[in-house]
């Protein structure tokens, strides 16, 4: 009759082996008692990212929170949406034991060989992502021009994207400022991903308002002169440098290398005449202390204001450096 118990408690009869365990005084093992099993399948499709044992197969027992804690085992990592990855029967059993390791041996795994597991997929709407960083231009940049507008540049490549995703945080890059052309990343989110992906958006950019240009030829190191320069709206990104409006005073100020009649004027064509010229008187001031010396060299270069330059003290013969603070005036550094 023992032998005949013993049959039946290794058979797993729930029944049985509770009238077993009560005459012998011993506990069956929790997963034989439990009665689990799982039945795997051919094909399995996941919305998130990463595949649980409850999505490739049937997992039941007669202990439910045994059978949920083994239903969240995780058998597959993150998908790409729409990719698709098998996972064989072995492996989801080493998974299996590794996990719970009482179950080895009694926790009977079926079904298919071999389950191929994919990701759900819906395509990107490319419309909708090019819109949203147009619109972040146009609430970014328009008010700051007298006309703007933006023409995209080829396309937002085809994407797979996850089920239920979003469009968010249109931005420039890093660093990026307008230009002709300019970059717009947005993030594509998802509940499951965060961000799942960001893509790129290109727009020509123009970008119109008022600045001044030259109305006549003028040589390189010639005054400008208010009367050669008027106003026009141009694009001003289609110049190089920084163009000049009419806050900026044109008068005393001579052109870096020629300038030809309609050419917009930039800090890179035109500057302010050098304060301090080569050969030149140049008052140097040095501060000791409360003590303030004075001396009268000359000028090795032309410079501007805030320049640096060498010069040498004719009494002593020594060099030092100086900075250049005004007209003919600098400062010992």
């Amino acid at each position: 009759m023992l032998h005949r118990i013993n049959a039946l408690r290794a058979a797993c009869w729930p029944s049985v082996a509770l009238l077993v365990a009560s005459l012998l005084g011993a506990l069956t093992p929790d997963a034989c008692a439990r009665g689990l099993s799982v039945e795997l399948a051919a094909t399995a499709q996941v919305a998130e990212g990463a595949a649980t044992l409850a999505q490739v197969a049937r997992v039941s027992g007669d202990d439910p929170a045994l059978v949920r804690e083994l239903g969240r085992l995780p058998v597959l990592g993150t998908l790409r949406a729409g990719a698709r990855q098998q996972i064989s029967r072995a492996q989801i059993e080493r998974l299996v034991e590794a996990h719970l390791p009482e179950a080895r041996g009694v926790l009977e795994i079926n079904g298919s060989e071999r389950v191929m597991v994919s990701r759900a997929a819906v395509p990107l709407e490319t419309d909708a992502v090019v819109e949203l960083a147009r619109n972040f231009l146009l609430r970014g940049f328009a008010a700051g021009f007298e006309g703007f507008s933006l023409s995209p540049v080829g396309r937002v490549s085809p994407l797979q994207v996850p089920p239920g995703y979003a469009l968010a945080n249109p931005r420039l890059a890093p660093g990026g400022v307008l230009a002709k052309r300019t970059c717009v990343w947005v993030d594509i989110v998802s509940a499951s991903d965060g961000v799942y992906q960001s893509v790129p958006v290109w727009f020509m950019v123009k970008a119109e308002r008022q600045v001044l240009v030259a109305g006549r030829d003028v040589p390189k190191g010639v005054d400008i002169g208010s009367a050669a320069v008027r106003t026009q709206s141009r694009d001003v990104l289609a110049v190089r440098g920084r163009p000049l409006d009419e806050s900026v005073p044109p008068r005393d100020m001579v052109a870096t290398r020629a300038i030809a009649p309609g050419e917009v004027l930039t800090d890179s064509i035109v500057e302010s005449p050098h304060p301090v010229v080569r050969g030149q008187d140049l008052l140097v001031r040095m501060r000791i202390g409360e003590i303030i010396l004075e001396y009268t060299v000359k000028a090795a270069v032309d410079a501007r204001l805030g320049q640096k330059m060498r010069v040498t003290n004719p009494a002593s013969r020594e060099s030092f450096w100086v900075k250049i603070v005004g007209p003919g005036l600098a400062e010992a550094i």
